[in-house]
């Protein structure tokens, strides 16, 4: 067994694992992840890097480092994941162009959805084995749940799938970070 495949095993297990997984893929494939760039979005920063390696899985990080701001603190203790399957992947796991632009549409329309009144904030989108991973903090655990849920009767074109855990450390965001920025 490859150190790939036993990184992808790793990554379908499910529940709490899938956090821990993405960022054990990710710190593997760690040594050919130049940053390649930041991008502006409203009063947001955002850092951007991708696997640049041909023999391993694709995938596309970005993290919101204007985050940084908000994290730890009490306000925003719990993390949850919003991931959108990917219909049809490309071989390496990353979505086709067509596809693409619905994520993109669905993830601003979450965004848009999700942060309204400052409930949850959006700090890493993770694009990798055919899904993507928005990674948020919320004040509370009932509001994201159920605005997944309209957002989801919104966009049927796509399954959302939807998961909460308590991280009042920031945790999963603390270790996303350390990955781009010790790269």
């Amino acid at each position: 067994m490859t150190k790939t495949t036993l990184i992808l095993l790793l990554v379908l297990v499910g529940g709490l694992i899938i956090g821990a997984s993405v960022v054990i893929l990710l710190r593997k494939l760690g040594a050919s992840l130049p940053t390649i760039g930041n991008s502006r979005s409203d009063d947001h920063t955002w850092l951007i890097t991708q696997n640049t390696n041909p023999d391993s899985p694709g995938f596309i990080l970005r993290i919101n480092e204007t985050a940084k701001n908000f994290e730890g603190k009490p306000a925003f203790p719990y993390q949850f994941y919003l991931t959108i399957p990917i219909k049809s992947p490309k071989p390496d796991g990353l979505p086709t162009t067509d596809e693409y632009d619905a994520l993109v549409d669905i993830e601003n329309a979450a965004v848009a959805m999700l942060e309204k009144a400052n409930e949850s904030i959006l700090v890493a989108v993770v694009t990798t084995q055919g899904k993507r991973d928005m990674i948020f903090y919320s004040v509370n655990r009932e509001g994201p749940k159920s605005k997944v849920a309209q957002l989801q009767q919104q966009n049927p074109s796509h399954e959302l799938l939807f998961e909460i855990q308590d991280d009042p450390q920031w945790k999963i965001y603390k270790d996303l970070l350390e990955i781009i920025e010790g790269h």
